[in-house]
């Protein structure tokens, strides 16, 4: 007895969806990411499996994928499953700060001379770069500011760095000397009548100023001074220049001279001053001068008619020997 025997495959395989899943905006969304289903059938070994996509919400910073898998076996027994999607941009950008600089106390630390960070990000073009500064440090000679750097995207990812900017004053004032200047013999070298320096600096507005001299004594009637200001910020740095003292102990025997021989009569005058601007070198009353230095007690209103009284004795022996008398020597 024959026995037909037929059987129908109506049922649908198995199909278990990957779980959703939250990915960065960078990453692929191929399943080799974002996971495959489980599949098994009662009879096909090998279903045919495959998915659609659906994109639910779009944006630059969260983008909603939903992805539908289709199990089909060869008796075209169907089943379906849903799986969630998220790209989320949730990178920071990248960002590299300016290297630590340092510049002189003047310029004002702008990013055009210290430099600005630079950025880039996996999934935003737009970055927005700031910064803020704190000074640590603010002192005259030299003050440190923090900068930090901070790469923002349009999805609120941020980022900083920071830089270092050092300030300091290493710049010497500049000087300026007061004129070269000749005084009488009598009078005090002092910066009251011979003058004093002026000078700027290119950070600080208070600056010290001192001073040496340097004696040459080798012309008597021309004491040469050699003055040297020096000017200093508070910072250490200096600058110097060089003023030219002359104290002339003749300048005033000159004058008392032709003060001497000036008479209400004119012609007396004009012989005086002629004998007195013949060209005499001074000679006895610049001896007599020199040795009074080394009594600093002696009374300057006697010494210098003294020396006056020297040279008219003087020129008064010229005129007799030379003119009266017509002596050869």
């Amino acid at each position: 007895k024959i026995i037909n025997v037929s059987s129908v495959d109506n049922q649908a395989p198995n199909l278990n969806c990957p779980q959703d899943i939250t990915i960065s905006c960078k990453q692929s969304i191929l399943p080799i990411v974002t996971g495959n289903p489980f599949v098994s059938d009662n009879l096909d070994p090998s279903p045919v499996i495959s998915y659609t996509d659906q994109i639910v919400s779009s944006s630059p910073c969260d983008t909603s994928i939903k992805r539908t898998w289709l199990v089909i076996d060869r008796c075209n027994n169907k089943k379906s499953c849903t799986q969630f999607i998220a790209k989320k941009d949730n990178i920071k950008p990248n960002i590299i700060c300016p290297a630590d600089i340092t510049i002189d106390c003047q310029f004002v630390p702008s990013i055009l001379l210290t430099g600005n960070a630079t950025a880039s990000d996996d999934c935003q073009s737009q970055i927005v770069i700031s910064y803020t500064d704190q000074i640590v440090n603010n002192l005259p000679c030299g003050s440190i500011i923090t900068r930090t750097f901070s790469a923002a995207d349009i999805c609120g990812n941020k980022s900083t760095c920071v830089q270092k900017i050092t300030k300091r004053d290493i710049e010497k004032p500049k000087i300026q000397c007061p004129k070269d200047i000749t005084i009488k013999c009598e009078e005090d070298p002092l910066p009251a009548l011979t003058g004093s320096p002026s000078a700027t600096d290119n950070c600080q507005s208070i600056l010290a100023f001192k001073y040496s001299d340097i004696t040459n004594p080798d012309d008597p009637c021309n004491i040469k001074i050699t003055r040297t200001w020096t000017a200093s910020d508070s910072c250490g740095n200096t600058s110097s220049c060089n003023q030219i003292i002359i104290k002339k102990d003749l300048s005033s025997l000159e004058n008392l001279l032709h003060e001497t021989v000036t008479s209400p009569v004119d012609l007396i005058t004009d012989i005086g001053n002629h004998l007195i601007s013949s060209g005499g070198k001074r000679i006895r009353p610049a001896l007599y001068l020199l040795a009074t230095k080394s009594n600093p007690n002696l009374d300057k209103d006697y010494v210098m008619p003294l020396a006056m009284a020297l040279e008219m004795i003087h020129t008064a022996s010229l005129v007799h020997d030379d003119v009266l008398d017509n002596a050869a020597t």
